[in-house]
């Protein structure tokens, strides 16, 4: 299953970049080059497709015994602090990835294309 994603990731990449990894379409748009980064990230297709076609964020959760995966719901508080970053500085995030470090506690760092 894992060299199917892997496949189908690269067939993505391959329609979507050219060359060294340089967009080819004339206008690129912050999703296109988000989605770009999602596939330069090795993040499984399922993610990548309906960030693409939803504009669904997904929270990526840095636990040491595992990595938890879920998509952000619309109107959670998360949500919310996401837009109003978008806003703010004319950016778009494409992932949250959230971990806890000793010294500094709950750390959410915000994947964003300016």
């Amino acid at each position: 299953m894992e060299n199917k994603d892997k496949e189908d990731r690269n067939a993505y990449r391959a329609e979507q970049v050219g060359g060294e990894g340089m967009i080819v379409k004339q206008s690129v748009r912050q999703k296109d080059i988000a989605t770009w980064a999602l596939c330069k990230l090795n993040v499984s297709m399922p993610y990548i497709l309906d960030f693409e076609a939803h504009d669904n964020v997904y929270l990526f959760d840095c636990d040491c015994d595992r990595n938890n995966i879920q998509r952000i719901s619309p109107n959670s508080e998360l949500m919310v602090k996401i837009r109003e970053i978008e806003k703010a500085r004319n950016v778009k995030i494409y992932a949250v990835t959230h971990d806890y470090m000793p010294y500094v506690g709950e750390m959410y760092s915000f994947l964003c294309i300016s």
